[in-house]
């Protein structure tokens, strides 16, 4: 079995880093300020900035290796 990393790239112009390709560093339940808890990816950018979007938010996924 081959384990393969994922990134994702959110389309949402109201999407942290709209367009940018990040990769998934996992997959956590958020709970916000203000609102319900939500199943979130936990992403990291390529400056290492992280960032946590909900799952329903409009995305790509792509595999880009092992690892």
């Amino acid at each position: 079995m081959k384990v393969l990393s994922i990134q994702a790239r959110f389309t949402n112009s109201h999407s942290f880093r709209s367009g940018e390709w990040a990769d998934v560093v996992g997959v956590v339940m958020v709970k916000p300020e203000i609102g319900e808890p939500r199943i979130c990816y936990h992403l990291r950018f390529e400056d290492g900035t992280c960032d946590y979007t909900p799952t329903t938010e409009k995305h790509d996924i792509r595999s880009v290796g092992v690892v």
